[in-house]
């Protein structure tokens, strides 16, 4: 299949993993390298388009949010499998130490960038 990429900063993925309910890996997944964001996103990416989301996860969330869950979880359990919930948490209940402030986020996403653009010049 192609090179489809479903690419999110650390913080990102530990949000996404909070509110649906795995908050164990969510503080792993914000320890996460720009490195790891994009083989996740690279692995979500597979999942989203050749339909392996949907076998593995049949009542998940609708769209690229059950990809995501799944190929985060797969990387740091190795073995992807449904998260604990169905349905979000509401956003307010993010703890403060998975809170990223505007620079900081910054900082990731320039990270990721200049990952990305490493791999694309080997």
């Amino acid at each position: 299949m192609g090179n489809f990429r479903i690419v999110m900063s650390a913080m990102h993925y530990a949000h996404e993993l909070w509110r649906y309910g795995e908050g164990e890996l969510a503080g792993r997944a914000a320890l996460m390298t720009a490195g790891e964001c994009l083989d996740v996103g690279q692995r979500a990416g597979e999942l989203a388009m050749e339909g392996g989301a949907d076998e593995l996860w049949p009542d998940g969330p609708r769209g690229y949010p059950r990809a995501r869950l799944l190929a985060v979880i797969e990387h740091l359990e190795g073995a992807a499998r449904p998260a604990s919930r169905t349905r979000r948490l509401p956003e307010k209940s993010i703890p403060s130490e998975l809170l990223l402030d505007p620079e900081a986020q910054a900082a990731q996403t320039e990270a990721l960038r200049a990952e990305w653009i490493a791999r694309q010049l080997c």
